[in-house]
């Protein structure tokens, strides 16, 4: 009996492990059928929207041609049209160039004459030293004759440089005197006596219907804008500038010594689908339950499992992401080349029927999930509790960095399928945008709370001046003044009481309304720095009594914290804009007085071929590391609460970065926390150094 026993035990384990084998094999049968399925499903749809991206490519290169050749041919037509009328200016010109005594009868008649039937032209003028001798026609234009142009900077700019080049220019589209949008030709008169130039004033709507450019246009947008403005006319021409924005079809074509631009969109926007994309979803839907029906009967009648496993498994490599697919037990049923590469570390248990608690067991043990550590029993039970529900998306973060967005979902049979999809990219951009909005903010609440502070003192200590009856000086004053026994001789000490109370009230008014002035100038400088409104006029500047003057400013400042100013200056010549130097100077000293509380703060330079270097040390508290890269950001303070011990915006850093680069020169910040900072600026020291005008130069 007691030999016989372990024999059927043995007989009926093997029988229960063949009985298992083959009930684990129909599931796995099932889940690979339904895996298959799902690939087919998955791989036409996705070549159905790759052939749907390529019509729609196909459609939109064929709008976009069209909208090409169309544009070409209204830019042809605007060229010819403002052709004709240059024509007409040069005509009446060499006229004027032969017949310098021309009289006005014979100017009205010979300027009809060319205008002809050309409506868009509001006048046909000659400008003699800048102002409006004659004018044809007279109707309609009284206004504009006589007008002298020696005020108005623009259209003197125009004339001038028209007379300085010899050349026909074109200004425009502008306000004119005697009404409307108007277009300006501007021909000079070869050997005019007295500047003569020859000006003709076109209406610019009608100009722009004789090109031809509202007629027959009702499945267009289109817009005319200046690839680069020119003094005194506007970048913009015609129509809507966001047209630009919209991917527009753009034709540059040349108008006189400009180069104008031409967009032109549909009006209904570009098509998001192609023309075919009912025929390519149909055939897709076909060939995708085509495709199934297959699957199905070769599943039948081949032999299960292997052949099948294969082909899914060869066709899921081609999935661009992390692809696993569990059966309705949890296990590995099979996985992708990508997902083993993103879970490398658990690359040894990523083979099928392993269960997937046991996977994130493996990496769990090798640190695969940062979010995981001090709480591995609690996050691995969360973790298979949100992979059996399958019914969400979830962001997970990878030991190496990596962060990925997993999706799961449930099939029909109770397993799961799962996609990773690398997301490292987005949540980083997600990230720094989510950061320049706490600096926006934090910016805006400092802001705040830094012009706040100085307005209320000036309210407050205005108010007593304005009233002051409520000072106790004064209130001293009146009562000695009425009480006739008190002698004149001590009513002095009262009145100076009083006035040294005024004065000291109206000192710190002024005081809080400087520093309020400062802040408000900072945040303008930044904007116009932003905003290519700043210029800069470059002189030779000599730097050190440049920078003895910024630190004397500082000298009671720093004297009463007990610093010590060091000049160490190489006497040199800077070419910067003084104003705009001395500012950098001043915040870069400032800072450095502001922020040391013992020690010194130094100035030195020294001369470094056609370049000088500037160096403002201090034996501050430093900078921290990880603040480094970021010391010169706008909006941004090592310290934005708006309790932190110093003042300031955060912008005096950020502004003084740009005004160095906009002089051609470069700063740089060597700091160490606890250890000071030391702030270098290189400038040149000619002209020829910067790449900017003796003159001056506009910020663009």
């Amino acid at each position: 009996m007691s030999s016989t026993l372990p024999d059927s035990l043995h007989v009926n384990a093997t029988k229960r492990r063949m009985h298992e084998g083959s009930v684990v094999m129909k599931k796995t049968g099932r889940a690979k059928l339904f895996g298959l399925d799902l690939l087919i499903v998955t791989i036409v749809f996705t070549g159905a929207f790759l052939f749907e991206a390529e019509d729609r490519e196909h459609t939109v290169a064929d709008i976009h041609q069209n909208l090409l050749e169309r544009g070409t041919l209204l830019s042809g037509q605007i060229s010819a049209e403002l052709t004709k009328r240059r024509m007409i200016g040069s005509t009446l010109a060499t006229a004027l160039q032969e017949y310098p005594d021309m009289t006005d009868s014979q100017y009205q008649s010979f300027a009809a004459s060319l205008r002809e039937d050309m409506l868009d032209i509001r006048n046909i003028a000659l400008v003699q030293n800048l102002v409006v001798t004659r004018i044809y026609p007279i109707a309609g234009n009284e206004t504009a004759l006589g007008v002298d142009f020696q005020n108005n900077p623009d259209m003197r700019f125009g004339i001038e440089r028209a007379l300085n080049q010899q050349r026909t220019t074109f200004v425009g589209p502008m306000e004119l005197v005697q009404g409307g949008q108007g277009l300006i030709l501007r021909v000079p008169v070869p050997g005019g006596r007295d500047n003569d130039i020859v000006s003709i004033v076109l209406d610019a709507p009608a100009f722009f219907t004789a090109s031809g450019l509202t007629a027959k246009l009702d499945d267009l947008k289109i817009a005319i804008r200046r690839q680069e403005q020119a003094a005194g006319s506007p970048a913009h021409i015609l129509g809507d500038q966001a047209i630009f924005d919209q991917d527009a079809v753009t034709l540059p074509f040349g108008v006189e010594s400009e180069t104008w631009e031409l967009g032109l969109v549909p009006v209904a926007g570009w098509p998001a689908v192609g023309n075919n994309l009912v025929v390519i979803t149909l055939l897709s839907t076909l060939f995708a339950g085509l495709a199934m029906i297959a699957n199905h009967v070769l599943h039948h009648f081949r032999h299960k499992g292997q052949v099948a496993q294969q082909q899914l498994a060869d066709a899921v490599e081609t999935i661009d992401g992390g692809f696993a697919l569990f059966d309705a037990e949890d296990r590995l049923v099979m996985c992708n080349s990508k997902y083993r590469e993103i879970y490398k570390k658990s690359a040894d248990v990523l083979q099928p029927g392993r269960p997937f608690r046991d996977i994130l067991i493996s990496g769990l043990d090798h640190g695969q999930y940062p979010e995981a550590v001090g709480r591995e029993a609690d996050w691995l039970e969360e973790r298979l509790a949100a992979h059996q529900r399958a019914d969400r998306i979830i962001e997970q973060k990878l030991d190496d960095g990596t962060w990925l967005r997993v999706s799961e979902s449930k099939t029909s049979d109770g397993g799961i399928v799962g996609f990773r999809v690398d997301i490292t990219d987005l949540k980083h951009a997600r990230e720094e945008a989510e950061a320049a909005n706490r600096a926006t903010s934090e910016f805006l609440t400092n802001i705040n709370h830094e012009i706040r502070t100085p307005l209320s003192s000036v309210i407050g200590f205005v108010a007593f001046l304005a009233a002051p009856g409520k000072l106790p000086s004064h209130k001293a004053l009146m009562k000695a003044l009425d009480d006739p026994d008190i002698p004149k001789s001590d009513l002095r000490p009262r009145i100076e009481s009083f006035l040294n109370e005024t004065e000291q009230y109206a000192q710190r008014a002024q005081a809080s309304a400087k520093h309020l002035l400062d802040l408000v100038n900072d945040t303008l400088d930044l904007a116009k720095i932003h905003n290519g409104g700043l210029n800069l006029a470059p002189e030779a500047v000599e730097l050190c009594p440049m920078i003895r003057e910024c630190l004397l400013q500082f000298s009671t400042l720093a004297s009463q914290k007990g610093l010590t100013l060091v000049d160490d200056c190489t006497p040199k010549m800077v070419w910067v804009d003084r104003v705009r130097f001395r500012q950098v100077m001043l915040n870069l000293i400032g800072n450095a007085v502001k922020f040391t509380d013992s020690g010194h703060v130094r100035v030195s330079s020294r001369c470094e071929g056609d370049r000088v270097r500037i160096t403002v040390e201090d034996t501050g508290p430093g900078i921290a590391p990880k603040y480094r890269d970021r010391i010169f950001d706008r909006f941004w303070q090592a310290d934005g609460s708006v309790t932190r011990k110093h003042g300031g915006s955060g912008l005096g850093l950020a502004i003084t970065r740009e005004l160095v680069e906009l002089h051609g020169g470069k700063i740089a910040c060597d700091t160490e926390e606890n250890q000071g900072s030391r702030f270098t600026i290189l400038l040149p020291t000619t002209g020829a150094a910067t790449g900017f005008s003796v003159q001056s130069k506009q910020v663009a």
